[in-house]
């Protein structure tokens, strides 16, 4: 499992506690301070665990607790891995609830930066999302997106798949 950090007191253990109370053996432990970036480090954690529904319970701890998790592989292959994606809309973001918009997009994915750009309260404004969500997830978030930007009559202005 490759996960990223905050480099403070007390991440890493919180990082591993979900792993221990699920029953999974830690093997070994890389914490890479050399590829420190933005207060992150990552964090490489090789663990075995009996079952995937332990495995779903640590991801999920791990992901409420706000540690970003870039991949997991399970005997080598690919079992979760993240995808970034940027986007922009155009519209009356603000005008048209754009806490409900994030709200409905973080029920697939999750928004973990917002930049908004309003010139007056009259004119259209754009918003800069970063998303992030599983691969598997991915067309979830598309549709997601499709949908509001209909709906809210936003433009939509995406990364390629």
């Amino acid at each position: 499992m490759k996960i990223f950090l905050k480099d403070t007191p007390g991440s890493l253990i919180r990082a591993i506690e979900p792993i221990s109370t699920n029953g999974g053996n830690i093997q070994s432990i890389v914490h890479s301070h050399q590829f420190k970036a933005a207060d992150e480090v990552p964090v490489e954690i090789v663990f075995g665990i009996d079952d995937v529904k332990s495995l779903e319970n640590i991801k999920s701890i791990l992901l409420n607790e706000g540690i970003k998790i870039s991949d997991i592989l399970i005997e080598g292959k690919k079992y979760y891995k993240k995808r970034t994606r940027t986007i922009i809309m155009v519209g009356h973001i603000i005008d048209k609830d754009i806490m409900n918009t994030i709200d409905r997009i973080n029920e697939s994915g999750l928004v973990y930066d917002l930049s908004v750009t309003m010139n007056s309260p009259e004119s259209v404004s754009a918003c800069m999302l970063k998303i992030e969500c599983d691969e598997v997830r991915n067309e979830l978030v598309n549709e997601k997106l499709n949908e509001i930007c209909k709906e809210k009559n936003f433009l939509l202005i995406s990364d390629l798949d």
